[in-house]
Order: structure tokens, then C-alpha cells, then sequence
């Protein structure tokens, strides 16, 4: 049986995607962006693209909404961060679709956070 310990995602820490076009990005959502392998070595966007460095520096500490109260964000780290940007505009969002957040926003009975807003730290 496989140990379904909650732990977070593992994107630009210790996952890096190569698209079909050779487009580098720490997560295989086409939100980020770290540059092109036609363009500069793998090794160059690990080391020095902004967007690894965002995804290294992640806080679970610093969450916001609901997940900023809950005792699991330290080991779930609020799920997928670009499933964050994508629904509530921010990187240290709540992932209205995680299981954790759903499960907690019912039990408050509070709606879905969602936001047509896309951003990461800093921009």
C-alpha cells in the first residue's frame, strides 16, 4: 500500500518541465516561464531564472485565506501553487479545487474564491 502522507509540491524545487517547444518552466502549467532550451542551458534557468528562485523561497507560513489558519499548511503547503494563481490571482492563495480547502471552506460554510488575476511575488 502506498503511504499517502501529504507533502508539497515538489515544482521548481525539485521538478523542472521541458515543453514539446523547448520551453523550461518549474511546473507543467504554461503559467511560468524560465526561458528556452534553444535559447540557454538547463543548468543556467535552474540556477537564475526568477521564477525557481519564487517557487524555492515558498513559505507556507506566509499563505493566505483559509490556509493561513490551518494546521496542515506547513506539510501541504496549500496544494498547487499555480492552481492559486490560476483561481485566486495569487501565488500564496488558496487552491479552491485542493481537497484540504474545499473540505475546509464547506465545513465554514464559505463559496469558492476565484479570481480572473494571475500573479507571482514580486510582480
Amino acid at each position: 500500500m502506498r503511504n499517502k502522507q501529504i507533502r508539497q509540491c515538489s515544482c521548481g524545487r525539485h521538478l523542472l518541465f521541458i515543453k514539446p517547444n523547448g520551453a523550461l518552466s518549474p511546473c507543467d502549467f504554461d503559467l511560468f516561464s524560465a526561458g528556452n532550451v534553444r535559447e540557454l542551458k538547463i543548468e543556467e534557468a535552474w540556477s537564475n531564472a526568477p521564477v525557481f528562485h519564487t517557487f524555492r523561497k515558498f513559505d507556507p507560513r506566509d499563505l493566505k485565506g483559509i490556509c493561513a489558519t490551518c494546521e496542515m499548511k506547513e506539510p501541504c503547503g496549500g496544494g498547487c501553487r499555480a492552481l492559486a494563481v490560476i483561481h485566486c490571482g495569487d501565488f500564496y492563495g488558496e487552491n479552491p479545487i485542493y481537497p484540504l480547502v474545499s473540505a475546509a471552506r464547506e465545513k465554514l460554510g464559505q463559496g469558492t474564491v476565484i479570481s480572473d488575476k494571475h500573479a507571482l511575488p514580486g510582480d
